[in-house]
This record gives structure tokens, C-alpha cells and sequence, in this order.
């Protein structure tokens, strides 16, 4: 018999870099009490389906749920404040993820790779974005909902980083915190 869940209790704060890396679970409970979610924790585990992180994860490692190839939806802690390095790296199968309110940083290649992602929404909280493949390899993103202010200051936003999205957006949102769109 081999791991497939794993109901975490209330009394563990504390998920450690590679904790469960390589392991076959498709269900995957956190318990209240969980902080802090490791380097890697549950990278590769090919066969988790969906998560749903706490309000009390405030701490997100890189590349946690890295080619986590069947995972289709996760929900963020409402507290988490970045989007970590290669969080959702390579999981092709993600369709619906939702950046808390909370957030303020999308950090490099969170989101590379996520080939079926097809609605993205990025809040006003976000501040900061990495210029460096967040969204590469997204093909699929059809609805984009943009409320960050960054879109004040960017000149050429959604080609920048959105490139692999062109070609199949159809609906771009400006949230109602953007007071102005970047001069050329």
C-alpha cells in the first residue's frame, strides 16, 4: 500500500522542506495550527487533486506544489503574503486558483507552466510581480481581472507578462483601484 491521504492534525504548525515530495497522495488535509509550509513540501505529488491552505499559513517555501501535475484547484490562505518562487511551477492541470487579498508579491516562475489555468485574478494588494517567466507557458488564461496598480507604470502590460496569453485572451478586466493605464 502506498500514502494517498493525509489528514494533518491540529497540533502540527510546521511543514518541513520536502516533507512529502515524490509521494503518491491525492487528498491532503492541513490542520488549523499549520504556519509554515517548507521548501518543496509536496512537489511532484502527481497524483493531489486539490488543496485548500488555512487562514493560518502565513508562510509559503518555493516550488511547494511543483509539477503537482493533477492538481486542478487550490485555495490560498487569506494571509499568505507572497506568491513564492515555482509555487505552482509546472502543475498543468491547475484551472482555478485564487490570490488572497493579502498577497503582495508574485514571485519568478510561480505560475510557469500552468498550461490550463483559464482565469486569473491578481487583487490590489499586489505590488511587486517578477518580471521573470511568472506566466510563461500559461496558454490557456481566456479571463484576466487586473485590480494591482502596477498597471499604472507598466508599459505593455499583458505582454510583457502575460506572452504565452495573447493570443487567447479574450476578456481583460481593470479592477476599480487602477487610476490610470501606463503611457508608452
Amino acid at each position: 500500500p502506498s500514502l494517498k491521504m493525509l489528514p494533518i492534525g491540529n497540533k502540527v504548525t510546521s511543514i518541513g522542506a520536502r516533507a512529502f515530495q515524490v509521494t503518491p497522495l491525492t487528498d491532503v488535509t492541513l490542520g488549523d495550527a499549520v504556519k509554515s509550509i517548507g521548501n518543496s513540501a509536496f512537489r511532484a505529488c502527481r497524483s493531489l487533486s486539490s488543496v485548500e491552505i488555512p487562514d493560518t499559513v502565513t508562510s509559503l517555501g518555493y516550488d511547494v506544489f511543483r509539477s503537482c501535475t493533477s492538481l486542478e484547484s487550490v485555495i490560498m490562505s487569506s494571509l499568505t503574503s507572497a506568491i513564492s518562487v515555482g509555487l505552482f511551477r509546472d502543475c498543468s492541470s491547475l484551472k482555478v486558483v485564487t490570490i488572497p487579498s493579502s498577497a503582495t508579491n508574485i514571485y519568478m516562475r510561480a505560475f510557469q507552466g500552468c498550461s490550463s489555468l483559464t482565469s486569473l485574478s491578481i487583487p490590489s494588494s499586489v505590488t511587486s510581480i517578477s518580471r521573470a517567466n511568472v506566466f510563461t507557458g500559461c496558454t490557456g488564461i481566456t479571463k484576466l481581472t487586473l485590480d494591482t496598480p502596477l498597471l499604472e507604470s507598466a508599459v505593455n502590460f499583458t505582454a510583457v507578462y502575460f506572452p504565452d496569453s495573447i493570443d487567447t485572451l479574450e476578456e481583460l478586466v481593470v479592477g476599480d483601484s487602477v487610476k490610470k493605464l501606463a503611457d508608452k
